[in-house]
């Protein structure tokens, strides 16, 4: 298997912004790909267990020197992405008074709507926007002299 950090330079780290996008190409990728070619989606599970530890270390070395204002920022961004992922799920409601209520038991639903939210990657979303409410939480309470955007 080629090693796929080849790209970057000797030396260099990427940002977490390269790491969120290489994680979410490689979400795409487990969903485009055929459930019959396990070999290279077991490659793609294995690469995004990779990134996710890598933006949890990023986040852990990096993520307290960012400014409040663009933990606000990232964190709006994440709480929108979050909302539209639980858009996509089934309402049960409207389920039923259509013609495909019969269609779908109630254990059948709730396992869509998990695949839904797993597939759009809610898990992860809702653990960072968690981790940056902590993260503002701290820095409001800490009262080290910082201005609130610093």
């Amino acid at each position: 298997m080629a090693d796929d950090t080849s790209a970057e330079p000797e030396g260099t780290s990427p940002t977490l912004e390269e790491i969120l996008a290489r994680l979410n190409e490689v979400r795409e990728a487990i969903a485009t790909t055929p459930r019959t070619e396990f070999v290279r989606r077991a490659d793609l599970r294995d690469e995004q267990l990779r990134l996710r530890e890598l933006a949890s270390e990023y986040r852990r070395t990096h993520g307290d020197g960012r400014p409040v204002a663009e933990l606000r920022a990232e964190l709006e961004s994440l709480r929108a992405r979050a909302r539209e992922v639980r858009g996509r799920r089934i309402n049960p409601g409207v389920m039923a008074g259509g013609s495909h209520g019969g269609d779908l038991s109630g254990i059948e639903m709730v396992r869509l709507n998990r695949a839904v939210e797993e597939g759009g990657g809610l898990p992860e979303l809702e653990h960072r926007i968690l981790t940056l409410e902590r993260q503002i939480e701290e820095r409001k309470g800490s009262g080290g002299g910082a201005t609130p955007d610093s």
